[in-house]
């Protein structure tokens, strides 16, 4: 893995990190996949976030291995470890409630903010493939280039 792809997968994982805790959790909204159960999980059965996410993206992990083959792996494990670790240590950051109280603003922000991590993270790991590519389109068609979904 080169060391351009790796710093775009950590900066990917950070923005994404930042998003749930600076908009979502403040206004106590969720967003989808792995993120999304851990949101729900820890509010309805009080689960740490960041376990959640590390147990379930593990599996996955194994998963993604088996069936998409060891580049993906490498980014994922990655992504695996370093983003539970980046959200727990973005939740202990003394942020009073947030941004804003504004829900539709913390929904616009927060969601801009994910389209932003996901289209720098987009065909490296776990979260770029989120929907936003196919797992051998890199492969395919030989671009790894910048992309920015929205996600809202």
């Amino acid at each position: 893995m080169k060391l351009k792809s790796l710093l775009l997968v950590l900066a990917g994982n950070t923005l994404y990190a930042l998003a749930i805790v600076l908009f979502l959790l403040p206004e106590g909204m969720i967003t989808g996949g792995s993120t999304g159960l851990a949101l729900a999980a820890n509010h309805y059965l009080s689960l740490p976030l960041s376990k959640f996410l590390l147990l379930f993206n593990f599996s996955m992990l194994v998963l993604g291995a088996a069936i998409l083959g060891r580049s993906f792996a490498f980014t994922t494990l990655v992504s695996t470890f370093y983003y539970p670790f980046i959200l727990q240590v973005l939740q202990k950051l003394p942020i009073p409630n947030g941004l804003t109280s504004d829900r539709m603003l913390s929904t616009i922000c927060g969601g801009l903010l994910i389209g932003f991590a996901i289209g720098i993270d987009s065909d490296r790991s776990i979260h770029g493939r989120n929907g936003c590519s196919s797992p051998d389109s890199a492969e395919e068609t030989g671009n790894t280039g910048f992309r920015l979904p929205l996600w809202l």
